[in-house]
Formats: structure tokens, C-alpha cells, sequence
């Protein structure tokens, strides 16, 4: 059975390819609004494709806490530069109450629509161009 990859990159000629597949190792961490804003991970991130940054709610919603336009500009900066490494968690509550078999648990928090149009925000975080109420978690 193939299995389909989640987690593609894109070589310097265009063509797609996974990292698993290719016997790489995938490394995940979860970061807090003062992580977000750390050379540790911009060196994380930068180390490797198969690096990846988790953002939960939390640390979405301190992004835009303070002076909106200022906070959420410092907050995304180095996490923009990095846009498809990044795994954006469902809602605290919606993790909570996952039921079910433990196997797969790490793939059903991930909120799959966000962490795919994470790119999308990045580009309109850059150019100023978010719009009003949108956020990374909901």
C-alpha cells in the first residue's frame, strides 16, 4: 500500500518530494509566543526541511495581543520566513474532546485547512493585506 506524504518540499527544479520517503527524519516542536520570536528557531527551521514548527492556539492569540499591527508583524516574522514548516494545532478545546484510539492522535490535532493556507497568511501578513478577524487558530 503507498502511502501518501503530507509533508512535500519541492527540490531547487520545481519537483515535489517527501521527506519520510526520502529516509529523512521529521522533528517537530511545539512553540510559545516567546519562541516565536527566538533565533533558536530560525536555526531550527533553517537546519532542515524536515524541521518543523507547531503552533497552537495560544500562541496565535498572543501574536495579536498588544498593538495588533506591531505584535503580529514581530510575532510572525521569522515563522513567515518558513511558511510550509509550520503545523498549526486545532483549538485547545477541540483536542480535548478527540476520542478514539491513541494511534493517529498527533495527525487528528492538526488543523489541516490552516496549516495548508499557512502560506497564503504569511504572504498577506507581509504585505499587509490580512483581513479583518482572520487569525491562525480559530
Amino acid at each position: 500500500m503507498i502511502q501518501r506524504c503530507r509533508w512535500k518540499h519541492e527540490f531547487a527544479d520545481g519537483r515535489q518530494y517527501c521527506p519520510r520517503a526520502m529516509g529523512e527524519k521529521m522533528s517537530r516542536k511545539v512553540v510559545d509566543s516567546n519562541a516565536m520570536q527566538s533565533e533558536a528557531l530560525r536555526s531550527f527551521l533553517s537546519a532542515s526541511t524536515s524541521n518543523y514548527a507547531v503552533l497552537n492556539d495560544y500562541a496565535a492569540m498572543e501574536a495579536y495581543k498588544g498593538d495588533t499591527l506591531i505584535s503580529i508583524f514581530r510575532s510572525m516574522n521569522i515563522v513567515c520566513e518558513f511558511p510550509r514548516q509550520i503545523i498549526v494545532l486545532k483549538t485547545t478545546g477541540r483536542i480535548c474532546s478527540l476520542a478514539g484510539r491513541a494511534r493517529g492522535l498527533q495527525r487528528r490535532m492538526i488543523e489541516e485547512r490552516q496549516t495548508r493556507d499557512f502560506p497564503n497568511f504569511c504572504r498577506r501578513v507581509s504585505t499587509g493585506s490580512v483581513p479583518a478577524g482572520e487569525r491562525t487558530a480559530r
